[in-house]
């Protein structure tokens, strides 16, 4: 039978009297969470962790000097991202150019094993190479912590490809790659890229499914600007998803980052 409402019951007769403004001043169903019993928009629960099974991620990548046309991944590291070197996965090797470096490298990655995610603290010996002890199959985050920044370039190496780099200083790897973890589907909803003043690049934003082939989703212009986009609908990636943003650019040095934004949820809810 088709619902029918008690006319009673104003909160139902009349719609504007459960919708609200998002911070962008568009107009909203209001909802509220029974965990936080608040109004505020859905997304921010789901930023506050008040939302079961829901989180959000946030990735940010930085490429300094991307190589006369040649294609390269937005990462630090500045070459095209070795996906390849992955293999079946297995332990990383994590170093240092200084010895300086002696804090706590914080990787955030899946498990060889089941492609779950895995979170492993490596204490840095400098130059010396410190082997982790989880077997992983993908890095989605690193960062250095110690008394001071990371004085020199930090390696993470698996079958002789560097899988994770942190820039001098930078403290956390500026890699604009991502894998989704087994158990969750990924929600694309919105990303921007931009490119140094003077110059321009081809970019691209792309994704494989999990036994599949890289695929581009969105083909982007650039010159001395900024490309935003954003999905009406929001781009659905099963569990072990690859994504990576990659530039081709007309002139050797040119740098280029790029940003997105996803919600991961919980395959069955």
């Amino acid at each position: 039978m088709p619902y029918e409402h008690d006319s009673k019951d104003y909160r139902l007769n009349d719609l504007h009297q459960a919708m609200q403004y998002n911070t962008d001043g568009k107009p909203e169903i209001r909802v509220s969470n029974s965990l936080s019993l608040t109004s505020a928009p859905w997304y921010l629960q789901v930023a506050r962790g008040l939302i079961t099974g829901a989180r959000n991620v946030f990735k940010a990548g930085y490429n300094p000097s991307i190589a006369n046309n040649v294609e390269e991944s937005i990462w630090s590291h500045s070459v095209i991202y070795p996906w390849s070197a992955w293999g079946v996965g297995g332990t990383l090797s994590c170093v240092s150019a200084s010895a300086s470096d002696t804090g706590v490298l914080y990787i955030t990655g899946l498990k060889a094993s089941d492609w779950t995610e895995v979170t492993e603290l490596v204490t840095m010996t400098g130059t010396t190479p410190v082997v982790t002890t989880n077997s992983f199959i993908r890095i989605n985050s690193l960062s250095y912590s110690g008394s001071d920044t990371n004085v020199g370039e930090i390696h993470t190496y698996r079958n002789g490809g560097v899988v994770g780099y942190v820039g001098v200083g930078e403290g956390s790897g500026q890699m604009a790659q991502y894998t989704v973890p087994a158990g969750y589907t990924a929600y694309m909803l919105n990303g921007t890229a931009n490119i140094g003043k003077g110059n321009d690049g081809f970019g691209k934003f792309k994704y494989r499914l999990y036994g599949g082939s890289f695929q581009t989703a969105i083909t982007f212009l650039l010159f001395q600007s900024t490309f935003d986009f954003e999905f009406a609908a929001p781009l659905a990636l099963p569990e072990k998803s690859d994504l990576d943003v990659t530039m081709l650019a007309s002139v050797s040095g040119t740098a280029s980052s790029c940003a997105y934004s996803l919600i991961l949820i919980q395959n069955g809810l």
